[in-house]
């Protein structure tokens, strides 16, 4: 008798035990509301509002990841600013915002604004216990405006939920370069850029990262560092300036060839088709008379056929001549642009001596010719 008495006493204990374990596992639940952006001197901005929806969503995935001790409030994706006109709140008095967190079933309350400054962007947040209507913890945060990016607010959410729930929280870095400006990189990915050779970095895992700094005239810095959780690491990143490559002597050697080429090309096409009309000409006046364009008279097809012949055999001296001139420079630009160097690529001069190669250029004019020679002496 009294043996069943005792299982029956441990069987009911162990019965009333298990629905007080389930009980202990489960999470209160929190409401993420929607940061609302006050207004700075200059009204709105869209960056600034842009910021709030990133610091919102980055604020609502740290509670859903559940890492904390909290859970996302479902159906509770609702603005600070909306709520309070539909609850008739005129303010953030904490009866007033409890109500709200009650209606939203959430236990916690998560809120705040982002003021928009003049070259910053002030965060305050709050957490607020729904059924004492106590506020348990808030934090503020100051970013400076060339800091601002809405990927650094994503990240910047999950250390400032940490900091207001007593949760983890990741580590940060701040980086300080010799540069002004620059973009900073973890792992790859850009993070954050430079502002007055500062930038700060939150919400970084726990763990190895490798940090990049770069900024434009300066070889890439590379650093390897580890995050440890809730502490403030800093790095000192000292670019190195790159050199300008050096100038090639040649560019306009190269630049002089390539022109005289066309010339030349064009020249010499004006030389081959005078040369032709010349030819035509002649034979037509072959072909109308005996005798040749200097006997008098001569009827006047035949004087056209000769003043045509005249007019083609002038132009294409012209052309002759030029093509020949541009032939000659085209050489001798073809050898300062792509020859006269030495062993190491640096230009040389023509008349250095000493066995130097030497270019020698000797036109030549004549009553019935034009002509050139081009020597090259090595």
């Amino acid at each position: 008798m009294s043996r069943t008495g005792l299982a029956f006493v441990a069987f009911a204990s162990l019965s009333l035990a298990l629905p007080s374990v389930s009980v202990a596992q489960e999470k209160p639940k929190v409401a993420v509301l929607g940061i609302q952006v006050v207004p700075g001197k200059g009204g709105v901005d869209k960056r600034a509002i842009a910021l709030g929806k990133a610091l919102t969503r980055g604020l609502r995935d740290s509670a859903a990841s559940g890492h904390g001790p909290y859970t996302l409030a479902p159906n509770a994706e609702k603005d600070l600013l909306s709520l309070k006109l539909l609850s008739g709140c005129g303010s953030e008095a904490r009866g007033c915002m409890a109500a709200i967190g009650k209606n939203l079933g959430a236990q916690r309350l998560l809120y705040g604004k982002l003021t928009n400054k003049d070259k910053s962007y002030q965060i305050s947040l709050m957490l607020l216990d729904v059924t004492t209507e106590r506020m348990e913890r808030t934090v503020k945060e100051e970013i400076p405006e060339g800091e601002a990016t809405k990927d650094g607010m994503t990240a910047l959410a999950g250390d400032l939920y940490a900091r207001l729930t007593g949760g983890p929280q990741a580590g940060t870095l701040t980086v300080s370069a010799n540069v002004d400006s620059g973009t900073v990189f973890v792992d790859g990915q850009a993070q954050t850029s430079l502002a007055g050779g500062m930038a700060k970095i939150t919400g970084l895992a726990a763990g190895p990262h490798t940090i990049t700094v770069e900024a434009p005239g300066y070889a890439p810095y590379d650093h390897e560092i580890t995050v440890v959780t809730g502490e403030a690491a800093s790095l000192e990143a000292t670019l190195v300036p790159v050199e300008a490559p050096a100038a090639d002597g040649t560019s306009g050697y190269k630049i002089a060839f390539w022109s005289s080429l066309v010339v030349t090309g064009a020249a010499g096409a004006g030389w081959a088709i005078t040369a032709v009309k010349v030819s035509h000409a002649e034979q037509d006046v072959q072909d109308a008379m005996v005798g040749s364009c200097d006997d008098s008279p001569v009827p006047s097809q035949i004087e056209d056929a000769c003043n045509s012949g005249n007019s083609a055999s002038t132009w294409s001296y012209v052309f002759g001549t030029a093509t020949v001139v541009a032939g000659l420079a085209t050489s001798y630009f073809l050898y300062k642009a792509f020859i006269d160097k030495d062993d190491d690529g640096v230009e040389r001069s023509a008349h250095d001596g000493d066995g130097e190669p030497a270019v020698t250029v000797a036109p030549a004019f004549g009553p019935n010719f034009v002509g050139g020679g081009l020597a090259i002496e090595f």
